[in-house]
């Protein structure tokens, strides 16, 4: 259903308020002045306030693929969200902060025999939960929505000061929050040795997530990057892969879009919602298996990590057909028999007529998932467009073995870099 000229409003409740300078900053000698219009008092995506109104924000029309993005502040003078306010003068009653948002639209619907329009409104109150712990707050983060703030930021920035400069600014926000669940996982141990593992609520593993505690059979580099907490592990790669997409790349030799490429490029991943802009960055990668069940397990977005799965199912299924391969992404759907993937080791594949019935599933799905459905290559039907070289296809989908545009290190040597960085300041401080 969509949309049409639709209104917003925000409203907060004491202390809080949408964030109206979000990344505020400085024009500089070659700066593009367009970055200043990139969000409309606060509020990223396709709107726009009303000339009579600021906090009214305006939109000519939107469906269930589009989002909007805004952060919130703290405008109270101590910088703290108060919970309380005084009735009448006479006594104090306490409220819980929350965001309330009013959305009325005009929609087309069927009346009887007739289409007519109809005109709605959608009141949505939300509580917000107020913390004073980091490890709170990490441990509600969904990765996956992050996304779509992220890349805002992100393009807001590039618009200030360039794609050359947007790697320095994300390599250094990927490293303070990482620092920050480093420094957060060190108060929680203190907490734990002096009050005992009562005090800690969830799952927390002291040896995952600090260095020098025995018990972990995870790496320095593994620690540092978060690996340990189940929130933030897959963050590195969400950054990296953010840089490495199309509108916020830099040109390069093999790489040099038009502007007008870029500028739609941009346009729709703005627009895009959590799930599919994830997908967008970070395809969802599966190997599945040929038999009837189709059991699936998912798979890092290497050639080598597919390469070592594919071997291992050998190993664990006693079988001598490859496993399927599934890729989603808004660009293509891709099912394979993953004969150019497999390496010298692996060994002859049966062609199935028929997919899993899980499997298809699965395809129908995705396909339905995006508000343009993606063309499906496939060596399994003859409907479909080949699969082969799969190789070509599978470039843009495996961002591990990617290189950065302006450091020219893949995301291994990416993270190394950050983990040394982090491992200094530890040391240091």
């Amino acid at each position: 259903m969509t949309a049409f000229g639709a209104m917003l409003r925000i409203r907060c409740s004491r202390s809080l308020k949408v964030d109206e300078c979000i990344q505020n900053f400085s024009l500089t000698r070659g700066s593009n002045k367009l970055a200043e219009f990139y969000h409309s008092n606060g509020l990223f995506g396709a709107a726009t306030t009303s000339l009579q109104d600021d906090e009214l924000y305006l939109m000519g029309a939107c469906d269930t693929t589009h989002t909007l993005t805004f952060d919130l502040s703290i405008s109270s003078r101590n910088g703290v969200v108060e919970d309380t306010v005084l009735l009448d003068g006479i006594h104090e009653i306490t409220l819980t902060p929350g965001i309330q948002t009013c959305f009325a639209y005009t929609s087309i619907v069927k009346n009887g025999s007739e289409w007519v329009t109809v005109r709605r409104l959608r009141v949505l109150t939300q509580e917000l939960q107020v913390t004073e712990e980091t490890e709170s707050i990490f441990s509600s983060l969904d990765t996956e929505a992050l996304a779509v703030p992220m890349f805002h930021k992100f393009q807001h920035y590039s618009l200030h000061h360039g794609f050359l400069s947007l790697h320095e600014y994300a390599s250094n926000w990927i490293l303070n929050v990482l620092l920050c669940c480093y420094r957060s996982a060190q108060k929680q141990q203190e907490r734990v040795n002096k009050y005992g593992h009562g005090i800690i609520r969830g799952d927390f593993f002291a040896a995952d997530r600090i260095l020098g505690i025995q018990g972990s059979t995870m790496s320095k580099k593994e620690v540092l990057l978060a690996q340990g907490h189940e929130e933030l592990q897959s963050l590195p790669l969400l950054v990296f892969s953010l840089i490495q997409c199309d509108p916020l790349r830099p040109n390069d030799k093999d790489f040099n879009p038009s502007l007008d490429a870029r500028s739609a490029a941009s346009a729709n991943m703005s627009n895009m919602t959590p799930d599919v802009i994830a997908r967008c960055i970070a395809p969802r990668i599966e190997l599945w298996s040929s038999d009837v069940e189709g059991t699936s397990y998912g798979v890092g977005m290497s050639t080598r990590d597919i390469q070592n799965t594919i071997l291992s199912h050998f190993e664990t299924h006693s079988t001598n057909e490859f496993p399927i391969l599934f890729v989603d992404t808004p660009s293509n759907i891709i099912v394979d028999d993953c004969q150019n993937l497999g390496g010298q080791k692996c060994h002859a594949h049966t062609i199935m007529e028929d997919l899993p019935p899980a499997l298809n599933q699965a395809k129908f799905d995705a396909l339905k998932s995006y508000r343009v459905t993606p063309p499906v290559y496939s060596s399994f039907s003859k409907h479909d467009s080949p699969a082969t070289p799969v190789s070509d296809r599978l470039a843009d989908c495996l961002i591990e073995d990617s290189v950065s545009s302006v450091t020219h290190m893949p995301f291994g040597e990416w993270c190394n870099a950050i983990s040394d960085v982090m491992y200094s300041e530890i040391v240091d401080n």
